[in-house]
């Protein structure tokens, strides 16, 4: 039986991230949960290991983990086999094992449409990369997504896939639970020449009064999820303005699904079936990506360890 160690102690204390009290030397909470992993090592004395770690972590803690472990440290970038960048260290005893290759993934590559219009990412990183997945990301709406223009989150825009030819003398107005076309001088009267195409192809006239579709048999995600109008460069949120790169049109802002997390870690899109949202985006950013351990351990374990 071959014996196989792999682990990573939580990067809280050590990553970048860390705005206040990022601990900086082999010493404190973060080098204490380290210390775990060398118990277990020295416990049960696995033939192979794998350490993993954020790659933010200050110089010092990392000498002194690869000191602990006798390996030196190999920095891979998930970029190189999945659609988002993710800088990592390894340190292993698998011998000498090349970086992967490039895969040449986007983020764009991986997105699913919830509403069947166009999927357009936003806030990506170098070359069309997601950022880093975080284990906080279900907590990102608008407010991170659009609102902070310092440090945006990556995120997607879906068009809805409606087409409005309003009127001249009128215009589209969105409301917490529907989009209509209205006049401008408020008159109750039907705007002849007004459209509105439904998916499918069907095609009805539009009125003031009349509400012409729902979010949700615009085919959008369950429940009231807001839209929002894009125009010349400009998105309102809440009454403010804000640039965005889009074209003019009607837009869901969504974060990644928890599918979509799943092909960022390269996991199989059902991965989370048993976790609630919340959960399945706690671990998935939490964990690592699939390719890059398969990469490393096809270098010297043997397959049927």
């Amino acid at each position: 039986m071959v014996k196989f160690l792999i682990g990573g102690s939580p990067c809280t204390h050590w990553s970048i991230a860390q705005s206040k009290n990022r601990e900086t030397a082999a010493a404190g909470i973060g080098w204490e949960l380290f210390r775990n992993y060398l118990i277990a090592k020295d416990k049960f004395m696995p033939d192979f290991f794998l350490y993993e770690n954020n790659k933010s972590a200050a110089q010092a803690i990392k000498d002194q983990i690869s000191l602990e472990l006798g390996r030196p440290l190999q920095y891979i970038n998930s970029a190189l086999v999945s659609a988002q960048s993710r800088q990592r260290f390894y340190v292993h005893n698998f011998g000498d094992v090349p970086q992967p290759e490039d895969r040449g993934i986007v983020l764009r590559d991986i997105l699913q449409s919830t509403t069947g219009g166009q999927t357009i990412p936003l806030n990506c990183g170098k070359g069309g990369k997601a950022q880093c997945l975080r284990a906080t990301c279900y907590k990102d709406g608008m407010r991170n997504l659009i609102c902070n223009t310092v440090d945006r989150r990556t995120c997607v825009a879906e068009c809805v896939p409606v087409d409005y030819k309003p009127h001249k003398d009128s215009d589209i107005v969105i409301t917490g639970n529907s989009m209509r076309c209205q006049r401008r001088d408020k008159k109750h009267s039907t705007i002849q020449g007004t459209h509105v195409t439904l998916p499918g192809g069907k095609t009805q006239t539009v009125s003031v009064a009349h509400v012409p579709m729902t979010f949700e048999e615009a085919g959008a995600l369950q429940g009231m999820t807001p839209i929002y109008k894009v125009e010349g460069g400009k998105i309102t949120v809440k009454g403010q303005e804000y640039e965005i790169d889009l074209p003019d049109g009607f837009y869901i802002i969504r974060k990644l699904t928890v599918t979509e997390c799943c092909r960022l870690q390269t996991l199989p899109d059902d991965y989370c079936r048993v976790a609630n949202k919340t959960h399945a985006y706690m671990g998935l950013g939490n964990g690592w990506t699939a390719e890059v351990i398969i990469h490393l351990r096809a270098g010297r374990v043997p397959r049927g360890g």
